[in-house]
């Protein structure tokens, strides 16, 4: 677990970049979209007795009347119900435009109508939700003697719905940039091409791992970690066994900083700086060697591991692991 938060830690500008890009993308939204404005107007469908016939009983009429409402509903959008509107109101468009700004619906089992309109001014949204009702009254009323439609709610009785909402925007832009974020971190940390994970050197070698090492920030962890790591390395190898640390890194700092350590243990390893190139000197270096490959997470190539385990292979050293460093804050530990 040690390794996937040291990872985490190393990639966290990842989430928290795509966070700020999925926040300023929230608010340009908020910014370059139109605000919109929905209200709502709400009628009442009842159907009354018919006279000379025989009584129906309440709850009859009470479903018809459902069903009535929700026959309105689904055919209400339509130019004999929409084009008085647009007559009364003086509006711009076709009827086909006004229908993409009105919506009806009713409720299962319910005979109220809803209309809601959507506009740019809240009180045309309202002039528009008043009319479009009282004309579907209208209609509904002349094909159908005994039912009647009330207007029982106006538009503008409630708090209009206005969009975007900054508040939502900002919420859908932190989900949105937190999720993005966390894929392509698990996606980095998975298949990049470096060391993350000190399961990546095990793979990388085919050596079991020695140690990872978590360096603290100062320079007296970092010694303590160092010397730690290399009693684990004595710890598992015989007495007076020569042991080479072939660090590979992209800068000598490190690999500088692992043989001064290395001499303050006692171990006195010998130090391969960088990938190890076929040269005589450097195979008689791995020859009847035990060599720790010493990688350091999120700059060392997965590829650099292999080839130097290949390579001390082919010149008669023995891998005996790898050791995994990594910067991070708090206590220094090694984790054998």
């Amino acid at each position: 677990m040690g390794g996937v938060a040291a990872a985490v830690r190393r990639n966290a500008f990842i989430p928290i970049l795509a966070i700020v890009v999925g926040v300023v993308g929230a608010l340009a939204y908020v910014v370059t979209e139109p605000r919109l404005t929905t209200v709502a107007a709400e009628s009442l469908v009842t159907i009354a007795a018919e006279p000379g016939a025989a009584a129906i009983d309440e709850a009859a009429r009470t479903i018809a009347a459902a069903q009535l409402a929700a026959g309105v509903a689904a055919t209400t959008t339509t130019a004999r119900v929409l084009q008085p509107v647009i007559d009364t109101l003086g509006i711009d468009g076709s009827t086909a435009d006004l229908a993409g700004r009105v919506e009806v619906t009713s409720s299962p089992g319910s005979a109220v109508i809803r209309v809601a309109v959507t506009d740019e001014d809240s009180r045309a949204a309202e002039s528009i939700a008043d009319a479009v009702s009282a004309a579907l009254a209208e209609t509904v009323e002349a094909r159908h003697p005994l039912a009647r439609v009330e207007i029982i709610e106006p538009a503008g009785a409630r708090e209009p719905r206005v969009t975007p909402q900054i508040g939502q925007a900002l919420v859908t832009g932190f989900l949105a940039g937190t999720g993005l974020g966390t894929v392509v971190l698990w996606a980095r940390i998975a298949f990049s091409s470096r060391i993350q994970l000190p399961s990546d050197a095990v793979a990388a070698s085919g050596a079991r791992l020695l140690g990872f090492v978590r360096a603290g920030r100062h320079r007296a962890d970092d010694t303590r970690a160092t010397v730690r790591m290399l009693d684990v390395v004595a710890a598992r190898q015989p007495a007076n066994q020569d042991v080479v640390l072939a660090t590979l890194v992209d800068d000598v700092a490190p690999a500088l900083a692992v043989a001064k350590l290395a001499r303050l243990s006692g171990a006195e390893p010998k130090i391969v700086e960088g990938l190890p190139q076929t040269s005589t000197a450097t195979i008689e270096q791995f020859a009847d060697k035990d060599i720790a490959v010493v990688a350091v997470a999120g700059r060392t190539r997965k590829a650099a591991v292999s080839e130097t385990t290949d390579l001390a292979t082919a010149a008669g050293g023995r891998v005996i692991g790898t050791i995994v460093f990594t910067a991070a804050r708090g206590r220094a530990e090694v984790s054998p």
